[in-house]
């Protein structure tokens, strides 16, 4: 009698955990089911009408995604390091000859949600270069600084859209760039990956 109680009681405890797993994956999948209504927009156009399809990236451990163009490729560690000086991004997408591109930086900068603003303020006077427009936003209770801006690399000018945010309470980076002279035919593209920012 003792055993077949003994038995019956891990059945029902394996099937008292089977049951949380399940409510667990299921409040998962509703959850970015949501987001991905808000998000399900896949396709953007660049200025001549040229549509751009593109798909949501998802780095290592981090429950954030944000959307790239499924034709750009990922840069390799020596390519961002030809690409890049000074501080280098982790990962970069890249149209095929680099002239776009779509950058990652997880910093180990230790900057919590609260400091965003006085930390985009911060970057602003150290720019060298034009600035183009500064804000600050929410996304899914994650505070978001943005600012655009044209600086001067080696030998041309880039448009940069980038925004800033804290993610387990270090800075993290996202940014598209091109070059200037193709700003005016993919600013929108820009503005359509960096909007596409969610967190699950």
């Amino acid at each position: 009698m003792k055993k077949k109680f003994m038995i019956f009681g891990i059945l029902l405890l394996i099937g008292i955990s089977f049951y949380f797993i399940f409510i667990t994956l299921n409040n998962d999948n509703k959850s970015f089911k949501n987001l991905d209504e808000k998000y399900k927009d896949m396709v953007t156009k660049t200025k001549n009408g040229t549509e751009i399809e593109t798909d949501y990236v998802y780095i290592d451990d981090n429950s954030f995604y944000f959307k790239v163009p499924i034709n750009f490729r990922e840069l390799s560690e020596d390519e961002i390091k030809g690409k890049y000086s000074g501080t280098l991004p982790d990962i970069v997408f890249s149209n095929d000859d680099t002239t776009i591109n779509v950058s990652i930086n997880l910093t180990n900068y230790k900057l919590k949600d609260t400091q965003i603003s006085t930390y985009i303020n911060y970057v602003i006077d150290n720019i060298d270069g034009e600035i183009i427009s500064k804000d600050t936003y929410i996304v899914d209770k994650h505070t978001i600084g943005n600012i655009k801006f044209i600086n001067n690399a080696e030998d041309a000018s880039i448009y940069n859209n980038i925004v800033y945010f804290s993610y387990d309470e270090k800075l993290v980076i996202i940014s598209f760039n091109l070059t200037t002279d193709l700003m005016e035919e993919w600013e929108n593209v820009g503005e359509f990956i960096i909007d596409s920012l969610i967190f699950i």
